[in-house]
């Protein structure tokens, strides 16, 4: 009699115990359980419409390719585009390689230390290369890749810049002492050289973008905005002038004027004066004297290489 009782409370015990269980298991999943994921619909392409050539694909998780894996000096594209090459910025080694960085080629062994800037021609065989130096700051040699020649640059040349077809090179020239500040062009090693433009203008950036024109302008800063000229190698004639605002300030841009002064004037025969806007009505100009920001030459006295 008393077994039987204890088998009894053991199997209520049980029951309990298991509707418990379930009690638990039905309020989980009632109000606990995330809702199931709905399928992600199958991936199909639009339909191209006839005539169209197929788009190429284009994988959104691409990557940049690191083209070398050591600090560079003025990389450039080759001649054909399909190639990079450029001077390792530790020793001065030139290399080229593909632009996903494979196949890479030394073309050049030599130790070139100190190097700051090179200028590429534009077939990439010719480069200026620009050192610093403790003495003069700076200095520049000419190279030719093909024929493996070299020749140091006269140290008042400043700013070039290639010709379009590579066989020129137009810069200024720079002598303090000997006050001469032009405006030149000559052979790359520096030979054949031809004044095109005398000017006073200092630190300029030099350009050559089209045969017939040689772009040069000033620095633009906070205080005043750059000014771009183009001269022609053949016969120094400016050819264009424009303003180009540091600032931004289109309405208080500045107005430049050219004026010639009298024959038996000495020093230069033209200056260039800079206006700025008036901001009261003037009958004869709207442009005051009073408004002068800054009057210089733009022709020295003294011309020479």
């Amino acid at each position: 009699m008393t077994l039987t009782l204890d088998l009894k409370k053991i199997l209520i015990i049980s029951v309990a115990v298991l509707a418990l269980i379930l009690g638990v298991l039905l309020v989980y999943n009632f109000f606990f359980k995330a809702a199931p994921e709905a399928p992600a619909p199958p991936i199909t392409e639009e339909p191209i419409p006839p005539g169209q050539p197929e788009q190429p694909f284009v994988s959104p998780t691409k990557k940049l390719n690191a083209i070398s894996q050591v600090a560079v000096v003025s990389p450039t594209i080759s001649a054909d585009g399909q190639k990079v090459k450029y001077y390792s910025k530790e020793n001065g080694n030139v290399f080229e390689s593909k632009f996903n960085g494979t196949g890479l080629t030394r073309i050049s062994s030599a130790v070139l230390p100190d190097i700051l800037k090179i200028l590429w021609s534009p077939d990439k065989n010719k480069v200026i290369s620009v050192f610093k130096d403790a003495q003069t700051g700076v200095k520049k040699y000419y190279y030719n890749y093909q024929t493996g020649s070299s020749k140091p640059l006269n140290q008042s040349i400043k700013q070039a810049a290639w010709s379009p077809d590579g066989s020129k090179i137009a810069y200024q020239f720079f002598d303090e002492t000997a006050v001469i500040n032009n405006i030149s062009a000559s052979d790359p090693d520096g030979s054949d050289w031809k004044n095109v433009l005398p000017t006073r203008l200092r630190d300029l950036i030099i350009e050559w973008p089209k045969r017939d024109i040689i772009a040069f302008r000033t620095k633009p800063s906070g205080l005043a905005p750059s000014i771009l000229y183009g001269v022609d190698p053949d016969n120094g004639k400016i050819t264009n002038v424009h303003w180009l605002s540091a600032t931004g300030r289109a309405k208080r841009a500045r107005m430049l004027i050219f004026r010639p002064l009298p024959k038996n004037a000495p020093g230069p025969k033209t200056i260039a004066r800079f206006f700025a806007p008036c901001r009261r009505f003037c009958r004869t100009t709207r442009f005051c004297r009073t408004t002068i920001i800054k009057t210089f030459s733009i022709f020295p006295m003294k011309s020479g290489k």
